[in-house]
């Protein structure tokens, strides 16, 4: 047993032709424009036709059976492409997406800040599309009692205030953070890039530049760490 369309269905369906990445050429089927819909009041002519092995009509399947059915699991839980073209579809608006964004610094600002803080107050939640992933190395492995001094009081009040702030639902933050002033934007994103800078130097590993790159940083900021260390006997 075969199953053919209704020549008005296949009138009204077009076709997607796709270059591969070796050059050949990829045909996609069956898709009908929206416009191109029959209302439903003409949908009982519609559907496909079962036909027997000598082409005589079987059965004609419509919407729904008389028994309140419904094609709805030929629909596959409703998609209608592809996963094949969809992946094709959304590379090519990942690449412009790329594009414009680099020519738009303001939305860029944005878009980098909301990565970080999606990581860094909803942990888990992977609800950011910049591939970029900040980490925080823990600092209480590397010095005793660092954890417990002012600058790292300071430095949690400074995270809970934030998160104070905060939407509790993930999908509001792009709202949250869009509408924030640019003083607040960049404030945000300062705090958000502060938690992922790792200076500290691990008995014979080899990262000269960036250590380096550490002391550049610390010039930039002009800090003092009279302000932040004191010695003691054991130091």
């Amino acid at each position: 047993m075969r199953h053919a369309y209704d020549p008005d269905i296949i009138a009204r369906s077009g076709v997607f032709v796709m270059l591969s990445h070796d050059g050949t050429a990829r045909i996609e089927r069956g898709f009908i424009r929206a416009e191109h819909e029959v209302p439903e009041a003409q949908a009982e002519s519609d559907g496909h036709t079962i036909i027997d092995g000598d082409g005589i009509i079987i059965e004609a399947e419509v919407g729904s059976d008389p028994d309140g059915g419904s094609d709805a699991e030929a629909e596959e839980d409703g998609k209608s492409l592809s996963d094949l073209l969809i992946r094709d579809l959304s590379a090519h608006r990942t690449l412009a997406l790329r594009l414009a964004l680099g020519e738009q610094p303001d939305v860029a600002l944005i878009a980098v800040t909301h990565t970080l803080v999606a990581q860094a107050f909803y942990q888990g939640m992977e609800a950011h599309c910049l591939e970029i992933r900040p980490t925080s190395t823990f600092l209480g492995g590397h010095a005793d009692g660092v954890e417990d001094t002012a600058a790292a009081k300071a430095l949690a009040d400074r995270h809970a205030g934030w998160a104070a702030d905060m939407p509790r639902d993930v999908d509001d933050l792009w709202d949250f953070i869009a509408a924030l002033d640019p003083a607040r934007i960049m404030a945000l994103f300062a705090h958000c890039a502060s938690l992922t800078v790792n200076a500290v130097k691990q008995p014979r590993e080899r990262k000269p530049r960036a250590h380096e790159t550490a002391d550049r940083l610390a010039v930039a900021l002009g800090l003092d760490m009279t302000a932040h260390w004191t010695p003691t006997v054991r130091s």
